[in-house]
């Protein structure tokens, strides 16, 4: 037969220094807590906000401004896409905003995006410095008016 369950206001904490209201039960990757409805697994947090707002619209992401993925107070929930949510990370200081080196698919280092710059300044085709540097001609051209690489 199974355990008995508890009620669902037990498995929440009011966290009175952050006004969190925190998930003690399951939780998935990330720390975000889950239940099963309808034999489907989903987030309390996105419940919740469903709950008290309507329905999350297709495409939209639950995000946290109190930034704890256990929070399920609604007052603490807003819709956004996903590039709003991974902004607002970045904005916040929890997410990496690979720069250069850095970023794990760089194919370049500093002194590569110089030379670059250097090279296109005294005429050399974008096209061909590419070939050279085994990039493309676009990146090439962004590297050159500072789109990427900026920082150097």
């Amino acid at each position: 037969m199974g355990r008995p369950r508890k009620p669902f206001a037990e498995y929440l904490r009011l966290n009175e220094a952050t006004g969190c209201i925190e998930w003690l039960g399951a939780k998935g990757r990330g720390g975000y807590g889950q239940i099963k409805l309808s034999g489907k697994m989903v987030y309390v947090h996105r419940v919740l906000y469903a709950f008290r707002h309507g329905p999350v619209p297709d495409g939209k992401f639950v995000c946290h401004t109190c930034d704890n993925p256990s929070c399920c107070n609604t007052d603490h929930l807003f819709l956004g896409t996903h590039a709003e949510n991974m902004a607002d990370k970045v904005a916040k200081g929890r997410g990496a905003a690979f720069k250069g080196k850095s970023n794990p698919a760089a194919k370049l280092d500093p002194e590569d995006v110089l030379m670059i710059r250097e090279l296109c300044s005294l005429g050399q085709n974008q096209k061909d410095v590419a070939r050279q540097f085994g990039v493309t001609q676009a990146n090439i051209s962004l590297i050159v008016t500072r789109q990427k690489w900026s920082h150097i």
